[in-house]
């Protein structure tokens, strides 16, 4: 409805005019929705998403532990497999150079000069890639020890070259080493957990 203005006019004479309102009329708000709806509301999201969020954060440190003993058990697998690898090779190239000294066709002069047999090419480079491959693998951090037996084992396999065909004690030294090496390796997964 449109003001239409006073009703009367005033007069200018008149100094004193006074008006008294008897009620004042309630003013009454409506929202389209109600505030007690949007707080309940707030309040059932909130719950389930927290309980998603704690939830996925404790999957989530699950998928990574579950990795890690995956990794774990890789790196155990594959290095048992090198330590295995090299020891076997280190062993079938200390026979097939004993082999190559009986059959007594061989000179020792070529050799001291860093020319092999054609039957020996093949098993040193067997022992130096599986070698190299159990270097790669040995972590630096805590295979100090492996890797100082694996020299030693090295040396004992030089001097069991070196020696006489019949020489029994270097064959027993290199053996004991290339067991102690292997114990080593058990110690180094023990180690890593």
């Amino acid at each position: 409805m449109n003001w239409l203005g006073v009703p009367f006019l005033f007069d200018k004479s008149v100094e004193n005019l006074s008006l008294s309102l008897n009620n004042i009329p309630k003013l009454v708000i409506e929202t389209p929705f109600s505030w007690e709806t949007v707080i309940s509301a707030l309040i059932a999201g909130l719950l389930p998403s927290a309980i998603a969020y704690i939830a996925l954060n404790n999957n989530f440190k699950l998928a990574n532990h579950q990795t890690k003993l995956i990794e774990k058990k890789e790196f155990s697998q594959a290095f048992r497999v090198a330590a295995a690898d090299y020891t076997t090779e280190m062993i079938m190239y200390t026979s097939a150079f004993q082999q190559w000294k009986i059959a007594g066709v061989h000179d020792f002069e070529a050799l001291q000069r860093g020319v092999l047999p054609k039957e020996l090419i093949a098993p040193m480079k067997a022992v130096e890639k599986s070698k190299n491959n159990l270097m790669l693998l040995i972590p630096p951090d805590t295979g100090a020890l492996l890797i100082t037996s694996l020299a030693k084992t090295q040396q004992k396999m030089q001097n069991y070259l070196k020696a006489d065909i019949a020489a029994e004690p270097e064959k027993k030294e290199f053996n004991d080493s290339a067991n102690d090496f292997m114990y080593d390796c058990h110690e180094l997964l023990k180690s890593l957990g």
